[in-house]
């Protein structure tokens, strides 16, 4: 018998592999249910309502996607009967979004409801997590036959507003590590549903146990994003100088100084934010000639100010989207066990300091 030249083994036994593949059982895709978006909230009674949205294959089929609502005990019971309800085998290993109605956030934690999608290897980690202010089903509900599917609509205008600094992006495994870690308090985009549309209107803030504890506007986020050192793209900031009336600028890349401390039974942090920006626009007093250092300097006091006002508010909801918590732990960790299981409220209390430096690398092409 003649014996396989080693150069040929390695082929043969890849064509084995794959006559071995090609002969588990195919499913066509008009016999599943791919589900898109996820949503989850609260009916009238406190009773948790859950809904899937899955896109339609068929081209027998009026509409390009379906809509399923359950009630149920559980998330797992939810799924359970939706599967139960789909027109083909549920699978959620597509999900993009998963949506959160904000009176279940209000009264509920959030964790128990995430942790099936937490725990399913069958599930998308990388699906993001949004809060809908609002009744989940005024999304789900709502028509979008004139945009495309609404896991397509949802999933665009999420990754549309996170890329133009509007709002944060959380991802399922964010949303758990933030959960379980004590030195930051978890946040979500926020949405809304008006007529005929889906507006991404900022970010809600969640509080260290799960709980829905405020929201922030667009700016207000682009302003969170550029303390969380988020600044892998431009962010985007409207702003009102003495001088120049409103400007628009955009900064490009910053470098970051923190300081932590603590004195007067309190956590101290001084962060010093120098940033790199372009003048974009100037909306009025455009026949002003303002020297280029002054400016800067109007600039940073006024980003200064505004980053003032996004740390008092963050301070009266009593959480840290920013992560403090990492410093408090690095550099004063006797004094961080003593909080660590209730770090929003010590957080509250901390004195914190901003100052900002801005350089402006471009006023413009044309002068």
């Amino acid at each position: 018998m003649k014996r396989i030249p080693k150069r040929y083994l390695s082929l043969f036994a890849l064509i084995m592999l794959m006559a071995t593949c090609a002969c588990g059982k195919s499913t066509a895709l008009e016999m599943l249910q791919i589900m898109g978006v996820y949503g989850i909230d609260l009916n009238e009674e406190g009773r948790l309502q859950a809904y899937s949205s899955s896109p339609i294959f068929s081209r027998e089929a009026n509409k390009k996607y379906n809509i399923t609502k359950t009630t149920a005990l559980s998330t797992r019971q939810s799924r359970l009967q939706l599967d139960s309800m789909s027109i083909g085998a549920l699978t959620g290993r597509k999900l993009a979004t998963v949506l959160v109605g904000k009176k279940l956030l209000t009264e509920k934690s959030i964790y128990p409801y995430m942790d099936v999608l937490f725990r399913d290897p069958s599930s998308e980690i990388n699906a993001s997590i949004a809060m809908v202010d609002g009744n989940v089903s005024e999304i789900m509900e709502s028509e979008m036959d004139d945009k495309g599917r609404l896991e397509v609509v949802l999933f665009e205008e999420i990754e549309t507003s996170y890329e133009d600094r509007i709002c944060v992006l959380t991802r399922a495994y964010q949303l758990e590590d933030q959960l379980l870690n004590p030195r930051i308090t978890p946040y979500v985009t926020e949405i809304k549903a008006l007529p005929g549309e889906i507006k991404v209107t900022g970010t809600a803030l969640l509080s260290d146990d799960g709980k829905y504890a405020g929201s922030l506007n667009n700016k207000e986020s682009s302003l969170l994003l550029l303390l969380q050192r988020d600044i892998g793209r431009p962010i985007q900031l409207m702003l009102d100088l003495p001088s120049k009336g409103i400007v628009t600028i955009n900064i490009k890349n910053a470098n970051y100084n923190m300081h932590s401390a603590y004195g007067k039974e309190r956590f101290q942090f001084r962060v010093a934010v120098h940033a790199e920006a372009e003048l974009t626009e100037q909306a009025t007093n455009w026949k002003e000639n303002i020297p280029v250092p002054v400016l800067e300097q109007e600039i940073a006091k006024q980003l200064q100010q505004e980053c003032d006002k996004l740390i008092g508010k963050i301070q009266r909801y009593r959480v840290d989207p920013i992560g403090f918590g990492y410093y408090a732990k690095a550099y004063q960790l006797s004094r961080w066990k003593e909080v660590e299981d209730n770090w929003g409220d010590a957080f509250a209390q901390a004195d914190i300091e901003i100052t900002t430096r801005v350089k402006l690398t471009s006023t413009g092409a044309v002068k």
